[in-house]
């Protein structure tokens, strides 16, 4: 295949993966004018956005499997159908059973959109343009999402959330007429390699050593971002260093925007160096350094919005190696008809560990922590009176206790990473 050709599918499912990652921050971005046009309870707010967690989860799981038992095309045409149909019936549905249907749809639709850009990576470029093509692709994402995020007082001021789904629904629909022109071959994928039995396949998995440490990685990183995003937000910013809203949504905006560089260096220097591990490593490492310096140094309040942004910068850069597992996947898993599942497999394992573990447990712990200064006194006493006199209130201490948690989840990810073994660059 012409390398114009593989990038122009590349750049078909990537737009398509861009507005999936939008979708996601729109419905927290909207949701109180969801409940308050739908006049819905917040545990029904609460259920439509697990209905959706749900279904997102379980196809995630099997998109993998289905890219090869069906062909790139027919799998990402399917995928945008119900995603564009999930989105324009949201934004008209008129009943809670409705909105649960369409987030339904918007799960399964939107499942396989990852997993589809690496599977084209890895079918449509060479084994060392991995690294940086998949860094760039999540980098991309993740650019989007903080830029909408730093919008997003805009956007609700002036566009209604029916009107943002229903045209979120047509560029979905944009997205599959991209993919009908650009993916031509519309047959299975075919490999000089035997495709094993699904539960084979899992067995396969299940016992790789390679495959679990990618997972660990993976979820370390990653869900930590996916908890401190949803629990560490705007509120947590204002609470924590007594800045306005404008701020504290500049310093939240931090974050993605250092992911978004920090994927592309860390991708680039995998494939520079044809190594991954050192970059899984520093990476992981960074993230932890960072988060500790959140954890366990108060700064002055004339100081904490600046100091705190470029430590919420660094941080993201940090977790940005997170993409760095694929390549453990990529290197790990000979038989190609695998790696769509393997992928799948550790995407699908930090999705639900994140969501159902790491982030109802440090929510548990947030909401049950006493607030008192106390308990981290002892650790600050050596430091510089700079950096503890006066800094923080008591709400700060009381987040503490849930980001004692979310640091021991990058912590695990720096000691999987110890544990890699270098392979050449599939």
């Amino acid at each position: 295949m012409k390398k114009s050709a593989c990038l122009f599918q590349w750049l078909s499912v990537e737009i398509f993966f861009v507005f999936s990652v939008v979708s996601a921050i729109m419905f927290g971005v909207f949701s109180s004018a969801v409940t308050d046009s739908m006049h819905l309870s917040s545990t029904q707010l609460g259920w439509l956005s697990g209905t959706f967690f749900i279904t997102y989860a379980v196809t995630q799981f099997y998109s993998g499997r289905l890219f090869i038992l069906f062909s790139v095309k027919n799998m990402l045409l399917l995928s945008t159908l119900l995603a564009a149909i999930g989105a324009v019936t949201f934004g008209v549905a008129n009943s809670l059973f409705l909105m649960f249907i369409a987030r339904i749809l918007l799960g399964i639709g939107l499942a396989s959109t990852f997993v589809g850009v690496l599977f084209v990576i890895q079918n449509g470029f060479s084994g060392k343009s991995f690294p940086l093509m998949s860094s760039l692709s999540q980098s991309i994402a993740n650019l989007s999402a903080g830029l909408f995020g730093f919008l997003a007082s805009i956007i609700i001021a002036r566009y209604s959330y029916k009107i943002s789904f229903e045209i979120l629904g047509c560029i979905f629909g944009v997205c599959g007429t991209l993919i009908l022109l650009f993916f031509q071959n519309n047959k299975p994928v075919t490999m000089n390699q035997k495709q094993p039995g699904f539960s084979e396949s899992i067995k396969i998995l299940l016992v790789s050593r390679n495959i679990w440490l990618a997972t660990v990685y993976f979820t370390g990183l990653f869900g930590s971002i996916l908890t401190f995003a949803d629990l560490f937000n705007v509120s947590f910013q204002i609470e924590a260093f007594h800045v306005s809203y404008a701020e504290a949504t500049i310093i939240n905006s931090m974050i993605p925007f250092g992911l978004t560089i920090g994927g592309i260096v860390a991708g680039y220097w995998a494939q520079k160096s044809k190594n991954y591990i050192i970059p899984a490593r520093v990476f992981s490492l960074l993230a932890f350094i960072m988060l500790g310096v959140m954890l366990f140094v108060k700064f002055k309040l004339s100081y904490a919005v600046e100091i705190i942004a470029v430590v919420a910068f660094i941080f993201g850069m940090g977790c940005s190696g997170s993409i760095l597992a694929f390549q453990c996947v990529q290197n790990s898993v000979e038989n190609e008809l695998l790696r769509p599942l393997a992928t799948s497999f550790v995407l699908t394992f930090s999705y639900i560990f994140s969501g159902l573990i790491e982030q109802p447990l440090v929510g548990s712990l947030i909401s049950s922590a006493n607030a008192s200064l106390d308990k981290i006194h002892s650790i600050q006493a050596n430091l510089n009176e700079w950096f503890y006199t006066g800094a923080i209130n008591d709400g700060w201490t009381k987040y503490n206790h849930g980001l004692y948690l979310v640091l021991g989840a990058v912590a695990t990810s720096f000691i999987a990473s110890l544990f890699f073994k270098q392979n050449s660059l599939r």
